[in-house]
């Protein structure tokens, strides 16, 4: 997935193609852990926004969880939280869809 999101997001900022990259693969763990089914990313953005949004069959959906400090696990969405601009979950016929997105930066922005 990171692969694909480096080729889609070529001419993106690196640092938000980091960022998209991390998310991302937290919400695959997290269809790959509690989901068990596939899933599918795709990728949206205009100048401004680059949103990412990865499907999946589960009709439950995600919450952040308060944690224990000292917890091994489930600090997935309290970093899509803390890193994305935006974020939430969208139900669907077949399942659901979590989304985030995160501001694209200008060259002058550097």
């Amino acid at each position: 997935m990171r692969r694909f999101l480096r080729e889609s997001l070529a001419e993106v900022d690196p640092e938000v193609v980091h960022d998209a990259a991390v998310l991302a693969s937290e919400v695959a763990a997290n269809v790959v852990e509690h989901a068990l089914t596939d899933y599918e990313v795709r990728v949206k953005g205009s100048d401004q926004v680059l949103r990412v949004e990865i499907a999946d069959g589960s009709s439950v959906i995600p919450a952040v969880q308060d944690l224990a400090v000292d917890a091994e696990r489930g600090r997935g969405l309290q970093l899509l939280a803390g890193i994305a601009q935006a974020w939430g979950v969208e139900e669907t016929t077949t399942g659901k869809y979590v989304w985030f997105e995160l501001h694209i930066k200008s060259p002058q922005d550097h």
